[in-house]
């Protein structure tokens, strides 16, 4: 796409995380009492591009940047962006969990931390549920949860979204594979 081509929301922006924010506040006043989960996330885009933004060293905390050229910067990007909009919406529901998956380029843990009301929905997309998660081959498709270690640090509150066989092993497994 060009340089100038907007392909979703600017999470650099402040006016952005004002509008989310307000979103899902006026999403849960409407259900006052009734929901105690709200889930936002970015589905299933595998980049995003902001310019000049990106070009841009990041501040994710007082003090502290990210570079672009960091594997981390855009997942770190993105969830100072969610923490940001928990933060807004926790003052109004403080009994509130944002649920957020872990996907695509999000499932590497960002360098920011994770505020107390957000639930991490960890989903590797490409899971090979005939190998096992715990491989250390990163060739395999399970490679990705070797981003759970980092992810164990920055929050407990972490779900596995499984894809249960849609993938891979779809054509040869049935559901679902009694050792998972």
């Amino acid at each position: 796409p060009a340089k100038d081509a907007v392909q979703q929301l600017n999470f650099w922006s402040d006016k952005t995380v004002a509008v989310v924010a307000q979103g899902l506040i006026d999403f849960l006043d409407r259900y006052e009492g009734q929901l105690d989960n709200v889930g936002i996330g970015v589905g299933d885009t595998t980049s995003f591009q902001q310019y000049p933004e990106q070009t841009l060293a990041f501040e994710y905390a007082p003090g502290l940047f990210v570079q672009p050229s960091d594997p981390l910067y855009f997942t770190t990007v993105y969830f100072t962006f969610i923490n940001r909009v928990a933060q807004i919406v926790g003052q109004q529901h403080p009994n509130v969990t944002i649920n957020v998956m872990s996907y695509n380029w999000t499932e590497p843990a960002p360098l920011c931390d994770i505020e107390d009301n957000i639930c991490i929905l960890f989903a590797p997309a490409q899971e090979d549920i005939t190998d096992p998660i715990n491989t250390t081959v990163t060739s395999t498709n399970n490679s990705s949860f070797q981003y759970l270690e980092t992810w164990k640090q920055k929050t407990r509150n972490i779900i596995i979204y499984n894809y249960y066989g849609c993938f891979l092993p779809s054509k040869e497994y049935p559901r679902p594979i009694g050792a998972r």
